[in-house]
């Protein structure tokens, strides 16, 4: 004669909705740093784009700013001034010497940034337990 051993698992309904909750509250969140992240990186990015000597005309860090969860400038020498070339203006090429200032932005702020997501994370967990 067979013997059946039977274990029953408890309602898992409850512990299903609050986990489908931290799912959902997962990607608002990190897009939610991605947007205030955007924000940081743009002030960061501008103080360093007028940093680099002879370079400071303020038109360039006056057009860094956030558009949703990146970084964009809108005038024709934020790329050169960013990652290097040679430009000529009025007919005479010259060089600018790679700035970096958006990954420089980055590097700085990443961390704290990191910081900010997990805070965030570990909240939305507590939450929902």
């Amino acid at each position: 004669m067979a013997s059946y051993v039977r274990a029953q698992v408890g309602d898992l309904r409850e512990l299903t909705r609050d986990l489908e909750a931290v799912q959902l509250g997962l990607g608002r969140e990190v897009a939610a740093v991605q947007r205030e992240g955007a924000g940081i990186l743009a002030g960061r990015a501008s103080r360093l784009s007028t940093i680099q000597p002879g370079r400071i005309t303020g038109e360039l860090a006056a057009s860094i700013r956030p558009r949703g969860a990146t970084v964009i400038t809108t005038v024709p020498q934020g790329p050169v001034h960013n990652w290097g070339g040679t430009i000529a203006p009025r007919g005479t090429p010259f060089r600018i010497a790679r700035s970096a200032f958006a990954e420089k932005a980055a590097a700085r702020e990443m961390p704290r940034l990191e910081r900010k997501l997990g805070q965030r994370i570990e909240a939305l967990i507590a939450r929902h337990l």
